[in-house]
């Protein structure tokens, strides 16, 4: 998928929207559903910072930012094509991720991609504050 600036607040409801489903889950949905419900806040906080100020965003940042927002949306997109696969039997959602346990084969790795996504787009969303700060700074004097 490309995506583009104004994707981020999609890919975040996204990100929200496999959270909710699968807050109630056993245990390695839980955790999956915790690190993804991570992914969803740090895009809406970018997005917000966004809509704010982007003249920190120059054109190499924003390829920088359109590469995070894609990595985002294949991993959401990716854990929800999983869970969608077992979306039709007959079960409760707890029942469905301990079914899907397997179909990851490991989960560990799944949850690893999901952090590191995490990871990267934390990192500019810091370089991001840092960078209007400093402009915020030079305007003020």
């Amino acid at each position: 998928m490309n995506v583009s600036v104004g994707d981020i607040a999609a890919i975040a409801t996204l990100a929200w929207t496999v959270y909710r489903r699968y807050k109630k889950s056993a245990k390695e949905g839980r955790d999956i559903s915790d690190d993804v419900s991570n992914i969803g806040v740090i895009l809406s906080e970018i997005d917000e910072d966004l809509k704010e100020d982007r003249t920190s965003l120059n054109s190499h940042r924003e390829k920088r930012l359109l590469h995070l927002v894609d990595s985002a949306d294949k991993v959401i997109r990716d854990l929800q094509r999983e869970i969608g696969r077992y979306d039709s039997l007959k079960t409760t959602t707890q029942k469905k991720f301990e079914i899907l346990r397997f179909a990851f084969k490991d989960v560990s790795s799944m949850r690893q991609r999901i952090i590191n996504t995490t990871t990267n787009l934390v990192a500019f969303e810091v370089l991001l504050l840092r960078l209007v700060h400093l402009a915020r700074l030079e305007l003020s004097r």
